[in-house]
């Protein structure tokens, strides 16, 4: 099972639902803290000049079977926090694959202030659990 595709495609597919927003998030590794990113435009528009450039990061992770209790285990790298702190923010998405090919989504807004918080609490640590984020 390759964790890493059928998060990517779970949060495509997802977004894809949605009126305004335009998903452009890469299986593989290919930029160094994000996944991709989502445009997005104002209902009714599909003008360059009103689209907002949202960057993303996505995680997955593997369970047996979902229950009601929304825990996992994934960090984020302090570098990518700074860089997301650069570029204005990132959504931190996080999908849940469980055995029976069932999936949740779970995401984070993660505003400047948010990551100035959360690197802050960093210290000299170069990983910070997910935990801390939320």
């Amino acid at each position: 099972m390759d964790t890493e595709q059928l998060a990517t495609s779970a949060v495509i597919q997802r977004l894809s639902y949605c009126d305004g927003l335009v998903p452009f998030i890469n299986a593989g590794t290919t930029e160094p803290s994000w996944d991709g990113h989502v445009y997005v435009y104002p209902i009714g528009s599909d003008k360059k000049a009103d689209l907002i450039r949202v960057p993303v990061q996505v995680k997955g992770t593997k369970r047996a079977i979902e229950n009601d209790a929304a825990s996992f285990s994934v960090s984020a790298e302090v570098s990518d926090l700074r860089n997301y702190l650069n570029d204005g923010g990132a959504i931190y998405f996080v999908v849940v694959i469980c055995d029976d090919r069932s999936e949740s989504i779970f995401y984070k807004s993660l505003l400047p202030f948010d990551l100035q918080r959360i690197l802050k609490d960093a210290g000299a640590h170069k990983t910070i659990d997910a935990k801390k984020i939320a």
